[in-house]
């Protein structure tokens, strides 16, 4: 038998139309995981984003595929403007409530949010200071961390952002702050370590 996977949307899980039965018979037919594009743990940014999902609709798609013995992986992202620190918050929390349901479940690092042209937020990004990109080389380069040569993005260009830092370090650390309890202890070792790290570099702005 084939196993395979797809990318689905949070809102397909319903009465009517993928239910716990169907889903199992998915598996039965060797679907192995579903990928969702989750990107936020608060309703009123997934609204922003126009997702026309809700975060009940996410924890749905969780025990439906716990239930069935399906791998779920969803995405995740944060800086996203108009979005507040504890908005970007409600992703770690909604990650680990999605994991109490499926302890199977994966997800993606909290990606930070990459503006692209066509939109409404595309233009609020362009009303809050974006600097556009005039060529293709530079969308090639648009939003590259060239001072650490990382690959990752900088949102130095981002003005909506007001507190880089922090988006920053929630997500690089996303995996490490979603820790199990047995591993709290150490997480909060390597979270002062890496705090007094970035507080070395950046002075008294991370306070």
């Amino acid at each position: 038998m084939i196993t395979w996977g797809t990318n689905v949307r949070a809102n397909y899980f319903n009465d009517n139309y993928i239910t716990d039965d169907y889903a199992k018979r998915l598996k039965e037919v060797g679907l192995k995981f579903l990928t969702f594009g989750a990107e936020s743990g608060s309703d009123r940014v997934l609204k922003l984003l126009h997702k026309d999902i809700t975060v009940e609709q996410l924890l749905r798609t969780a025990k439906t595929c716990a239930d069935a013995g399906i791998t779920p992986l969803y995405s995740w992202m944060i800086g996203i403007p108009g979005q507040s620190k504890m908005e970007m918050r409600s992703n770690i929390s909604l990650m680990n409530e999605i994991n109490e349901i499926c302890p199977d479940a994966l997800h993606t690092t909290n990606w930070i949010f990459r503006p692209m042209p066509g939109g409404d937020l595309y233009e609020t990004t362009l009303s809050l200071g974006l600097k556009e990109p005039k060529s293709l080389l530079e969308w090639a380069n648009f939003g590259v961390d060239k001072e650490e040569n990382t690959g990752s993005y900088s949102i130095s260009a981002f003005k909506w952002i007001e507190d880089p830092l922090f988006v920053q370090f929630l997500s690089k650390f996303t995996p490490a702050i979603r820790t199990t309890p047995k591993k709290i202890q150490n997480f909060r070792f390597s979270l002062i370590s890496n705090y007094q790290s970035l507080f070395m570099k950046h002075g008294t702005a991370l306070l």
